[in-house]
């Protein structure tokens, strides 16, 4: 995947998993739990002051 987005320009990247997504409510929504908080704390909500 990295080689192919390299190709157009696609350099700096970062993956986040959603395994076990196919498993059943109760774990999909585990897995959609912890790459919520991975996304949060990979890109940190910024406020602005208006």
């Amino acid at each position: 995947m990295t080689v192919i987005l390299a190709q157009i320009g696609l350099k700096d990247l970062h993956f986040f998993s959603v395994q076990g997504t196919g498993l059943g409510p109760e774990i999909l929504e585990k897995s959609r739990l912890r790459a919520d908080e991975a996304l949060q704390a990979y890109f940190p909500l910024r406020t602005q002051s208006i």
